[in-house]
């Protein structure tokens, strides 16, 4: 008998959909005093998911979700500090999927 026949919720999809949630708020750089010390301390000038994972123990671990983040959060452009214009959602699909190719011959993709 599955789970969701008990009527039973699954705990690791809603763990996952609030850690999420702290993803959204990291990424949107809301003022938020663990966000503003994350970002001051180990992100300044730098893509979150495009360096090692860095800062506490409990970040790292909402970091795995980032992929799971960034394959339904669309980037809007700006400065460029929390999105990677080739790696993001930024129209349809990610410019390393959509021009796959091209993507190949980046010195510095």
């Amino acid at each position: 008998m599955a789970v969701w026949e008990l009527g039973l919720k699954d705990l690791r999809l809603q763990n996952d959909g609030m850690l999420v949630k702290h993803l959204d708020k990291f990424y949107n750089n809301a003022e938020v005093p663990w966000v503003q010390l994350l970002w001051t301390s180990y992100y300044q000038a730098k893509v979150p998911h495009l360096v090692a994972p860095k800062g506490p123990f409990w970040w790292r671990d909402v970091l795995k979700l980032h992929n799971t983040f960034r394959g339904i959060a669309k980037c809007t452009t700006g400065v460029g500090v929390t999105s990677s214009l080739c790696e993001d959602l930024v129209l349809t699909q990610p410019w390393n999927l959509q021009f796959g190719n091209l993507f190949h011959y980046a010195k510095a993709p």
